[in-house]
């Protein structure tokens, strides 16, 4: 991962920060379990569960985090207050480019590439 720009918002304590991923070799593209590693390593990284994280003095304090060019995309809501007792919710927002009736005959496919992401529960 590259941090291409940092823009802080003098009016709020706000940043965009824009990055890029750039594959072993150039040109080549990023394979499934690639993305899903990735994805999972974001997640963290937002959610303070790395040794890397979004200083406030940098970055203000994390109220959102979108990757917007991302396949399949990722919406993440970090520091979300809650009762002892819950687990805190991350969102994710992701298009699938395919015709309804191809997600109908992968569906089962999809459940498991989903529950070896996101660790989904039985009923999720």
């Amino acid at each position: 991962v590259v941090i291409i720009s940092l823009h802080s918002h003098s009016r709020s304590n706000w940043t965009n920060v824009v990055f890029g991923v750039l594959p072993y070799a150039e040109d080549s593209p990023i394979s499934s379990a690639g993305l899903s590693i990735l994805r999972s390593s974001l997640v963290s990284l937002v959610i303070q569960q790395s040794n890397l994280q979004l200083t406030p003095s940098m970055f203000g304090v994390p109220s959102s985090f979108e990757v917007l060019k991302f396949p399949g995309g990722i919406t993440i809501t970090p520091d979300q207050h809650v009762f002892l007792l819950q687990k805190v919710q991350v969102r994710f927002n992701f298009t699938l480019n395919y015709p309804i009736y191809q997600i109908q005959d992968n569906l089962d496919e999809l459940k498991n590439q989903l529950k070896l992401g996101l660790h989904l529960r039985q009923h999720e």
